[in-house]
């Protein structure tokens, strides 16, 4: 017996009390099956098969009945082929109509004994679970179990025209049991062994009725013989206690899911922790590295190695003051992970050139997008140099699009990337979103624009120096962002805007802020549809905003917008109002075909 199953069960008062029901029908197991199977033995025509099963027949394992099934299964098979091919050489002897009728019914009987062989035997593995589990109050009840299954199987063959009903419960059960695997490590409640003993006690009472009912008249002087309503009885209940059981093994499994989850939670901070803490000694070890060489080189210098010592000190509780910022930022923001710009730019990049091969597959070859197209094009280029604050919206069909696929990847994705590296590569603040990195996202899994900005707000914090750092901890520390988790109000996106934009009016002068956001329309904006709301619209408004915000006339705010062609045909028209030196919107950059 597995360890695991101990659990199920003790040898308390209220244990015993749940088994009690199953004692007493493990105590008539030899009564019942020596009357079930001396009656088939009657009248002389004991079947030696039968008289060995029924020895030592409550003693067998799962594997013991399994066993027995397929030797029956291969038996049958071959009396069933002997039988027919003796009555074809008759058939072809005679030529009558009546031999028609007779290999017919041998036929018949060979496929329903071979169906129920089948169905008995998948009923057998699904019963399993629940009998090992049960097994666990007392080795007894295996023998109970797979007996009573073996004595089933024994009588269901020798019985045809009784087997369809019982061929087709045995069969829906096969499927309705728990399985082995799912019980096995489930911690175990009172109402869930209540149901387990509950559905197998009344597993037992189906075999028992179906071997009874399989038998027809040939056990007439078995007491109590079951009716096919009784049959059909229990095996009601049954399904409503598997049912049951189902319910029950969802909410354990998903309470003990939360509970994974939450120490999943507590060893990621952990982890953090420690990866904090090597960070530190790291540094530590490298510092005193570094005096012991410095102390080496100037003798007996004390004042210089004080201050050493203070400036190592300083770095130090500046290191951990950010770090601890960071945690506490990222916590405070709700933000459990974030994706890396340099991983997003290369899971775009693998996306494109999947969808470069998907084209040259369809024999036609599509231009792809290069730093020549970019600095060629007079919209792109003219937005990229532009010394002052601007936003650029682009949108365009691939070549193979016959409309507008808004899941598709857009081949202008591959400005987002060059904007975002090149920024990278300048040590600008950087601030990107790439929101279509994989083939095909679900709706509800897509981000909110509120993410987007509370992305942003860490990503600038990781940049800022210590007074910077300090500014905007006394500005967060203001704002009730929990009031933002709404991400689908128009207010929520304001009062977004309104606190980015505060942000970055403390960076200093000449600075270079580079916003990009990737197809910006494949985040999560059905809600505000919902609510007759166009939220991509309200989100490009602020964007508009933000570069043209005289708190911000001493930056350089550079903002790159890529979304599908209809999706910038939509801004287009409903921003055309806004559009000028610092707004502009392309949404026919369509692929073209290689020259």
């Amino acid at each position: 017996m597995s360890k695991s199953f101990e659990k199920w069960f003790s040898q308390q008062s209220p244990d015993r009390e749940l088994i009690k029901p199953l004692r007493e029908l493990n105590l008539g197991r030899e009564e019942w099956s020596s009357s079930v199977l001396t009656l088939l033995n009657a009248k002389g025509n004991e079947d030696e098969q039968l008289s060995k099963a029924s020895h030592n027949l409550y003693d067998c394992t799962l594997a013991d009945a399994n066993k027995r099934i397929l030797q029956l299964s291969s038996e049958y098979a071959t009396t069933h082929a002997s039988a027919q091919g003796q009555m074809m050489i008759t058939l072809n002897a005679l030529k009558t109509l009546s031999m028609e009728r007779e290999l017919s019914s041998v036929r018949k009987a060979g496929v329903g004994t071979q169906r129920v062989l089948a169905n008995v035997g998948s009923f057998l593995q699904s019963f399993s679970g629940v009998a090992e589990i049960v097994k666990a109050a007392d080795q007894q009840f295996g023998g109970l179990a797979y007996g009573t299954v073996m004595v089933l199987t024994m009588v269901a063959v020798r019985k045809t025209d009784r087997e369809g009903l019982i061929a087709d419960v045995l069969e829906e059960l096969g499927h309705a049991f728990p399985r082995l695997n799912v019980l096995e490590y489930l911690e175990p409640r009172k109402s869930l062994r209540d149901l387990v003993v509950g559905a197998f006690e009344l597993a037992i009472r189906f075999c028992r009725q179906a071997t009874e009912y399989c038998a027809g008249s040939s056990l007439r002087r078995v007491r109590d013989a079951s009716t096919k309503d009784d049959l059909l009885k229990t095996v009601t209940r049954l399904r409503i206690k598997l049912s049951e059981i189902h319910k029950e093994v969802e909410i354990v499994m998903m309470e003990d899911l939360r509970a994974i989850r939450q120490k999943l939670h507590e060893m990621a901070a952990k982890l953090d922790n420690a990866a904090m803490e090597i960070s530190d000694s790291n540094i530590l070890l490298h510092d005193v590295h570094a005096q012991g060489k410095d102390a080496h080189a100037t003798g007996e210098d004390t004042n210089l190695r004080v201050r050493e010592g203070q400036a190592w000190m300083e770095r130090q509780e500046r290191s951990k003051a950010q770090k601890s910022y960071l945690a506490q930022l990222k916590k405070d923001l709700g933000l459990r992970s974030i994706a890396n710009t340099t991983d997003a730019i290369a899971r775009t990049t693998r996306l494109l050139e999947q969808l470069s091969d998907d084209q040259e597959q369809k024999g036609k070859v599509a231009k792809s997008l290069r730093f020549e197209d970019l600095r060629s094009d007079v919209c792109f280029w003219g937005w990229y140099r532009n010394s002052r604050s601007s936003l650029l919206v682009l949108g365009g069909h691939n070549f193979t699009d016959t409309e507008d696929d808004q899941d598709a990847t857009s081949w202008l994705s591959y400005s987002s990337i060059w904007v975002a590296t090149e920024s990278l590569r300048n040590d600008d603040h950087t601030l990107c979103f790439f929101a279509k990195t994989k083939d095909a996202v679900r709706s509800h899994q897509r981000h909110t624009f509120w993410y987007i900005i509370r992305t942003f707000i860490y990503s600038l914090a990781q940049t800022l120096s210590e007074e910077l750092m300090e500014k905007q901890e006394a500005i967060l520390s203001k704002y009730d962002t929990s009031a933002w988790n709404d991400a689908d109000s128009v207010e929520a996106i304001e009062g977004m805007g309104r606190l980015l934009i505060t942000l970055l009016s403390d960076l200093s002068h000449s600075s270079t802020v580079t916003v990009v956001i990737d197809r910006i329309d494949y985040c999560q904006w059905a809600k505000f549809k919902g609510k007759g709301v166009d939220g991509m619209v309200h989100a490009v408004r602020f964007l508009v905003q933000l570069v043209r915000d005289p708190s911000l006339r001493h930056l350089r705010v550079k903002v790159l917008l890529v979304m599908s062609a209809a999706s910038a045909r939509n801004v287009g028209e409903k921003l055309s109002w806004a559009q000028g030196d610092q707004f502009e919107v392309r949404s026919d950059w369509d692929q073209e075909f290689e020259d």
